[in-house]
């Protein structure tokens, strides 16, 4: 058991693999680093993975070339980007310097609406579930991607060393702990408040009474689940979650 804080180093294996190893190294002694599913806790369900990724006290983004094309490290991006608390823990490692130029940001958003449009467009009779998850992945990518492109932008490209110092003093900060506590408090207070004035809602319907993310939504349900406060009913194609009464 330790009593470190968590960190998320969210890369590319293809290409990111060695700044992996060399952040793990800088930061092993500070954090409890996780890297891989295999560090993070099992679970089957990917939106399950990324919510246990967004729980993480802090996660840094290591953006290389290949990062912007795998579906896996783009859809850990949109997921953290959905999420309230954000700004208070992911920093980003600007690897792929390019990607401060016009040119890239559009090349990178021209490569993600493509895929959107191939997969909108598929029709082959079969693997209609399949399909419709994996258009429901590159939804996600392409509603976040500009925003994240800006956030990028707009910040002075960090050093490694800057980095690591960044998530160090985040990580000792009173004030950033209590903001995040207090955003996980008050989005856990609304869904509680919302489900216990309804018999069972699905996560969509939750979000539209919420005024949160679809992925903030499941996150928070996902934590007040494993509280025991929340339980989760599947019918037929849909989840359904409903407040206990322990």
């Amino acid at each position: 058991m330790t009593n470190k804080q968590t960190l998320f180093i969210s890369y590319c294996r293809k290409d990111g693999a060695d700044y992996a190893d060399e952040l793990e190294m800088q930061l092993r002694d500070e954090f409890e680093v996780l890297r891989d599913k295999s560090t993070v806790k099992d679970n089957d369900d990917i939106y399950g993975f990324m919510s246990d990724i967004a729980n993480c006290d802090n996660v840094i983004i290591i953006l290389t070339d290949e990062y912007t094309k795998s579906l896996n490290c783009m859809l850990e991006m949109a997921f953290l980007f959905q999420q309230e608390d954000w700004k208070l823990k992911v920093t980003v490692l600007v690897i792929d310097e390019s990607i401060y130029t016009l040119q890239r940001k559009l090349e990178i958003l021209t490569y993600w609406h493509m895929a959107q449009m191939r997969i909108s467009s598929e029709n082959p009779g079969f693997g209609e579930h399949l399909i419709e998850e994996e258009k429901r992945y590159v939804d996600d990518i392409c509603a976040q991607l500009e925003k994240f492109l800006m956030g990028v932008a707009k910040r002075k490209n960090p050093s490694q060393i800057a980095v690591v110092n960044t998530v160090i003093r985040n990580a000792r900060s009173k004030d950033v702990q209590l903001r995040r506590e207090r955003t996980r408090e008050l989005g856990e207070q609304t869904v509680a408040k919302i489900l216990s004035d309804f018999d069972s809602l699905s996560i969509s319907e939750i979000a539209e009474k919420s005024g949160k993310s679809f992925a903030m939504t499941r996150r928070i349900l996902q934590s007040l689940m494993a509280q025991g406060k929340v339980r989760k009913d599947i019918g037929e194609r849909i989840e359904e979650y409903r407040k206990t009464h322990n």
